[in-house]
């Protein structure tokens, strides 16, 4: 009954009033008729207003269309599909997965109300969050306390199928809600920086990391070189980004290690000038 306008409900009993009326009250018949009448005005204007106020104040579709900026946090489990792995192994990287993910968000205190969405892509988990979380807060403390549970729960892995290893992209930018969920340019940027090959690569050549994460150019030059929430830009590196469409330059960093090692000369990429970065034709000669 709560899903119902009053003013429907209004329309609905008036009849049955009247009738009910004029039955104990004849002599007022014609009083009550027009009384009845005025009252059947006001509920159908009531309606009008109510389902015209449901249609422009509809929570499913107040950001149809239109982009919100939103911070954008994608995760993705190293090597989720290699033979070694068994389906209990998959599940138990999964559910571990989820299980950081939560710890950190209340870490970061982020509340469920501030998550616009969260979507478990079976080897690992895109995040979009509301505009009032900072995407400073996303590196720190949420990355931070992520990576530091993912390293001690590690420790007690020692058989390499049962290590979780992540591939970590951070964005901020436009989203456009549909009736499927959310799409537009800078969520695929997101995932073009977390599939890139130079951030496989990174995370493959040094096995004593947990994790990398990988941040858009726009990120470290609004959050990171600035020091916000405590980051050091000294242990980001820029590296060139080739993938699909996507030529461009982004910055990494292996957390836990010290120092940090040198990304391969050939996936680096100068710190400053254009960030559309042309693809190397040839390895250098001191590779």
């Amino acid at each position: 009954m709560r899903n119902v306008p009053l003013a429907r409900l209004v329309l609905c009993l008036i009849p049955a009033l009247v009738t009910l009326a004029v039955a104990l009250r004849p002599d007022l018949g014609t009083a009550l008729t027009v009384g009845a009448t005025v009252l059947a005005s006001l509920a159908a204007a009531l309606a009008l207003i109510s389902s015209r106020r449901g249609i422009s104040g509809s929570s499913t579709g107040q950001h149809r269309d239109t982009a919100v900026r939103r911070g954008i946090l994608a995760l993705d489990i190293e090597g989720f599909g290699q033979p070694s792995r068994t389906d209990p192994d998959r599940a138990q990287l999964r559910t571990h997965l989820h299980a950081l993910l939560d710890h950190a968000l209340a870490t970061a205190q982020i509340s469920p109300s501030q998550v616009a969405a969260r979507n478990d892509l079976g080897d690992g988990i895109l995040v979009l969050f509301d505009p009032i979380v900072p995407a400073a807060t996303l590196l720190h403390p949420l990355l931070t306390d992520l990576t530091t549970r993912l390293a001690a729960y590690n420790q007690t892995k020692p058989a390499p199928q049962q290590r979780l290893r992540l591939r970590v992209a951070v964005h901020d930018g436009y989203v456009l809600a549909d009736a499927h969920g959310h799409t537009g340019e800078d969520l695929n940027h997101t995932f073009r920086l977390l599939d890139a090959e130079a951030t496989r690569t990174i995370l493959a050549d040094t096995r004593s990391a947990n994790a990398v994460l990988i941040v858009s150019d726009p990120v470290y030059r609004g959050i990171v070189r600035h020091g916000y929430q405590g980051l050091d830009p000294a242990v980001w590196q820029p590296i060139r980004i080739h993938a699909k469409e996507t030529r461009t330059r982004a910055w990494v960093h292996l957390p836990g290690l010290t120092p940090q090692p040198n990304v391969p000369i050939v996936l680096a990429a100068p710190a400053v000038g254009p960030a559309s970065l042309p693809i190397p034709r040839e390895l250098p000669g001191s590779i």
